[in-house]
C-alpha cells in the first residue's frame, strides 16, 4: 500500500488529533494519522511539496520519498502525480497550496483511465472553524473523498447508457453504487447479446430498485440521472408488446433513435421473419426431413429460414396482405443485414442504412396492423419469444 500525501510550507509546531474510522491519533501532519492507522511503511510514504516544502518541513519528512513541484506549473503537478499515483495508493490532499491539490485531484481522474484507481482520498477538517493550528493544538476528523469521486464515476456511467446502452468500466466500490453499475451493465448485454426476454425481466427488477434510490440519502446527488433513468426504463418497458414481431420492431426502431445501426438492422429482420411465423400456418414448416430420411421437429432458425424462402413465390402464400412489398422489403433488410454484419459499411453506406431502415420501419408501422391472422392464432403466438 502507498501513502501520497501533498504537503505546504505553514510552519506546524504542534501536535494535532486526527480522528480517522473511529480512532485518534495524535500527530503533527494529517499523513502521519493515515500512515499508522494503514500500517504504511516509511518507504512507502511520497510527499509531494515544492523546494520551499523541503526547506521547511526537512526535518520531519527526511525518511520519505519527496517529489519536487512547481507550485505554479499545473503540468508539472499533473505529470508527477500520475506517475506517483497508483491502484493501491492512499491519498491525503490536507495539507498543500491549493494548486497542488487540484493537480493531484486532476491526476486522480486521469489515472483511472490507466487502472491506476486510489484507493482512498482523505482530507482532514478541523472540528472547530476558530482553531489555528499554528498557534494551538486542533482536533481534526478525516472525510473520505473517495463517495464523491465514485458519485461522479456513477453520474458519468449513467449518462453514457442513456446516450448508448453501454455502461463504461469503471472500479467502484460502494456496494449500493456497485449494485445500480451491475444492473445497467446486463440490461446492456442484453441488448447486444439481442436477449430480449430477460431484457424485460431486468427492467423491472432495475425499476423497482430505482424508486427506493429515489429515498436514498446516498442518491441525493444522483436524484436527476435516477430520474432519467426511471423514464428511460419506462420506455424500454413500453416496447415490449403482445407479439414478438411488434417488440422487435419496437426495439429495432429504439435501437435507430441510439444510433446502434447493426443491432437496428439484425432486429428489424428478426422481427419481419417473426411476423411470417405469427402469420403463416405451423404445418407448413414445423417438420424436416433429416439426412437419415426421418422426420424430426424444425427449430425456431429453421422454420423462418424456410418461411423467408417461401416469399420467393407469393402465388403460394394466401396469409399475407400485399406479400410481394414484403418479401421486397425483407430481401432489402437482409441484404443491408449481412453488408453490415460483415463490415462492408462505409459513411455514406451507413447513411443509406439508417435511411433505409427507417423507411422499412415506417411501412412495418403501417402494414403489421393489417395482418390477417386469425385470433386463436394471435392468442397462441401472444408473449412467445420461442427459442
Amino acid at each position: 500500500m502507498k501513502l501520497i500525501a501533498t504537503l505546504g510550507t505553514t510552519p506546524t509546531n504542534y501536535e494535532h488529533i486526527y480522528r480517522l474510522h473511529g480512532k485518534s491519533y495524535t500527530k503533527r501532519f494529517s499523513f502521519e494519522a493515515i500512515k499508522e492507522h494503514y500500517h504504511i511503511e516509511d518507504k512507502d510514504v511520497y510527499i509531494i511539496g515544492t523546494s520551499d516544502t523541503l526547506k521547511e518541513q526537512n526535518t520531519y519528512i527526511s525518511n520519505y520519498t519527496f517529489i519536487q513541484i512547481d507550485v505554479d506549473d499545473l503540468d508539472n503537478i499533473f505529470a508527477e502525480a500520475t506517475k506517483v499515483i497508483s491502484k493501491d495508493s492512499i491519498i491525503d490532499l490536507t495539507q498543500s497550496f491549493r494548486s497542488i491539490s487540484f493537480g493531484v485531484m486532476l491526476s486522480m481522474g486521469f489515472s483511472k483511465t490507466l487502472n491506476k484507481q486510489a484507493k482512498e482520498i482523505y482530507y482532514a477538517q478541523t472540528v472547530s472553524s476558530e482553531c489555528n493550528p499554528t498557534q494551538t493544538p486542533c482536533k481534526y476528523n478525516f472525510v473520505s473523498l473517495k463517495r464523491y469521486d465514485e458519485i461522479g464515476d456513477l453520474a458519468r456511467t449513467i449518462n453514457t447508457f442513456l446516450h448508448t446502452l453501454i455502461t463504461i468500466d469503471n472500479n467502484i466500490e460502494d456496494e449500493k453504487f456497485q449494485k445500480l453499475y451491475r444492473q445497467l451493465t446486463k440490461i446492456s448485454k442484453n441488448f447486444f447479446d439481442n436477449n430480449y426476454e430477460e431484457l424485460f425481466s431486468s427492467v423491472e427488477d432495475i425499476s423497482k430498485s430505482l424508486n427506493s434510490y429515489k429515498e436514498d440519502i446516498d442518491f441525493d446527488y444522483l436524484k436527476e440521472h435516477i430520474n432519467r433513468l426511471i423514464d428511460e426504463m419506462k420506455n424500454i418497458k413500453e416496447l415490449k408488446a403482445d407479439l414478438e414481431s411488434q417488440t422487435l420492431l419496437n426495439c429495432s426502431k429504439y435501437l435507430l433513435d441510439k444510433g446502434i445501426n447493426l443491432h437496428a438492422i439484425t432486429t428489424l429482420y428478426e422481427s419481419m421473419t417473426a411476423f411470417l411465423d405469427e402469420e403463416i400456418s405451423p404445418s407448413v414448416c414445423d417438420t424436416k426431413v433429416g439426412k437419415n430420411g426421418k422426420k424430426y421437429k424444425a427449430n425456431i432458425y429453421e422454420r423462418r429460414n424456410y418461411l423467408k424462402k417461401l416469399l420467393r413465390n407469393c402465388n403460394k402464400i394466401k396469409q399475407l396482405i400485399d406479400c410481394e412489398t414484403f418479401s421486397k422489403q425483407l430481401r432489402n433488410i437482409d441484404k443491408l443485414r449481412n453488408i453490415s454484419a460483415h463490415a462492408f459499411t462505409s459513411d455514406n453506406t451507413e447513411k443509406d442504412f439508417t435511411k433505409e431502415i427507417r423507411k422499412t420501419i415506417d411501412f412495418l408501422e403501417a402494414y403489421y396492423p393489417k395482418r390477417l391472422s386469425k385470433k386463436d392464432n394471435i392468442d397462441r403466438l401472444k408473449n412467445a419469444f420461442r427459442h
